[in-house]
């Protein structure tokens, strides 16, 4: 048996090369891209919407994330229990996502079952109804989570980080306190929805096992769709305003660990240049 000497550094290999798999582009009769990639071994298909719909784009503290989060709490056609009765039925999944650029809507779902899961899908996309009832409960949870993670050094250092590297005022620096949740409002959701969440703004994503009519069950269902144009995009190049503190030392009263963050603004030229 042979043992690892721990004592003998590790040999250091450099990537020579990358190789990454390139997707098919589709694009539907309305004029909507698809980039299908087709690497499953098992018959299950991700469905991926990405739009221009991050926090970025909004002009209310919270919107863009309470506007994806709500958009399967409810459409025209099915409440929010109805939708995940029925996902759950045909053993699919519906995730979604915003960070600071992008939002996301997905599904997951065998193959065998995505002409019955595709409609609900659709309706989630194209026709959430943001219900006052949901929205209260998902503020009032939000809020009680962020209370809890208020607690926790790793969270707060992680917020103070993102502000001390870009500025109080730019959108990745900005902070939400607990009175922007009581700001937020059902019509801040659906106008958010209405100027960033159209087809137009987005890019679909399909990868798995993929059958041969996936362009034309995609096409079928949201190739057809006209549902305006998106809000002109306001991501504009706003000022970093870094602190110019090279260290900051905040103090959590009755903290029994320590979080430490640290790091600097930077161009993504910079960052080649230096690979």
């Amino acid at each position: 048996m042979t043992y690892l000497d721990r004592k003998i550094q590790p040999e250091v290999n450099l990537i020579k090369k990358f190789d990454f798999f390139q997707p098919e582009k589709i694009t539907l009769d309305n004029g909507i891209h698809a980039y299908l990639i087709n690497t499953g071994t098992q018959d299950v298909t991700k469905i991926e919407f990405l739009f221009n719909a991050g926090s970025w784009h909004q002009e209310k503290l919270l919107v863009a994330k309470f506007t994806n989060k709500l958009m399967k709490e409810g459409t025209e056609n099915y409440s929010s229990k109805q939708i995940a009765e029925k996902i759950d039925y045909y053993g699919s999944h519906l995730e979604t996502s915003a960070n600071k650029d992008m939002a996301g809507v997905s599904l997951y779902s065998l193959n065998k079952h995505l002409e019955s899961t595709l409609p609900i899908f659709k309706e989630i996309i194209t026709y959430p109804v943001f219900p006052e009832n949901e929205l209260d409960i998902i503020i009032q949870n939000r809020k009680q989570e962020f209370t809890i993670n208020n607690e926790k050094v790793k969270y707060v250092a992680r917020r103070k980080f993102n502000e001390l590297i870009f500025g109080k005022n730019h959108p990745y620096g900005r902070l939400f306190t607990h009175d922007d949740f009581n700001k937020i409002k059902k019509n801040d959701l659906v106008n958010f929805h209405k100027n960033y969440y159209s087809l137009s703004n987005c890019k679909i994503i399909v990868a798995g096992k993929l059958h041969a009519g996936m362009a034309d069950l995609l096409n079928n269902h949201f190739g057809r769709i006209n549902n305006g144009i998106h809000k002109l995009n306001n991501k504009t190049n706003s000022a970093i305003e870094s602190n110019n503190n090279r260290i900051v030392h905040l103090k959590k009263h009755n903290a029994i660990q320590s979080a430490i963050r640290i790091g600097k603004s930077a161009t993504i030229a910079s960052i080649i240049s230096r690979l």
